[in-house]
């Protein structure tokens, strides 16, 4: 009975490096045909500039629901700024990124591409170890003849596969929604209305013309003062003359 038990405490020993040993063979493998369509976590950060925020906010939720994306986060700051994560299928991206040059041609964008390929092989590798070395503690506690303590032994190690294949199974969802969705965070400004682009520059131009209008009017009054000066000469002497044969008359 001792050597019995001995042998199952091996054989559950044995199951544990073939867990790390198949993952290991598996991720030395030779590349498959989906090595010619790599999988890629796309992930854009743009700003945009609008002239309305509400509206841009509407508008970019409306498209990623009709291309079969969704609004991750969403947030506000005030009326004239707001940020949102849209997450788009890979193959919508280009259709997402029309949208966004339809609100602001001159919106700034940065990108980033990171190739996961071989992440997900020895992920899905790792998956397959711990679910056949499952199997195979299943099939030894199915045994009735084991002794209690090979019984708890198998156990343990049920337990401890069991939480390794929930945290790889968590890991690949969490990896192909990455892949299947594109990341785009948004960041939408209202712009300034037009008069308040330039203000400097419209001021300049007020006061020019102003300058300019004043300058019209001075060189016409003396122009016209120019012009009438010698006549206005001639009837002051003569209003002076006049004056003075008045006063030698009385």
């Amino acid at each position: 009975m001792e050597a019995r038990r001995v042998l199952v405490l091996v054989f559950v020993v044995a199951l544990g490096c073939a867990l790390a040993c198949c993952g290991m063979d598996d991720r030395a493998a030779p590349p498959t045909d989906d090595a010619s369509s790599p999988e890629e976590i796309i992930e854009i950060v743009t700003e945009v500039g609008v002239d309305d925020v509400a509206n841009a906010l509407h508008v970019l939720r409306t498209r990623a629901e009709e291309l079969g994306g969704r609004i991750e986060s969403s947030e506000r700051s005030g009326s004239q700024q707001a940020r949102m994560r849209v997450r788009v299928p890979t193959d919508s991206v280009a259709s997402m990124r029309s949208e966004l040059d339809g609100l602001d041609v001159h919106r700034s964008e940065r990108e980033t591409r990171l190739d996961v390929s071989r992440s997900h092989t020895d992920l899905s590798a790792r998956l397959r170890s711990a679910r056949a070395t499952e199997e195979r503690l299943i099939t030894l506690l199915a045994d009735r003849t084991a002794s209690l303590a090979d019984v708890l032994a198998a156990e343990s190690e049920l337990a401890r596969v069991r939480t390794i294949i929930e945290q790889a199974e968590s890991e690949e969802r969490t990896l192909v929604d990455r892949v299947t969705y594109a990341s785009l965070d948004v960041t939408l400004t209202e712009r300034e209305p037009a008069w308040r682009d330039e203000p400097l520059s419209a001021m300049g131009r007020a006061v020019l013309g102003g300058v300019a209008a004043a300058w019209t009017i001075l060189v016409g009054l003396l122009v016209v003062t120019a012009a009438v000066s010698p006549a206005l000469a001639l009837l002051a002497a003569i209003v002076m003359l006049a004056r003075t044969a008045y006063r030698r008359l009385a």
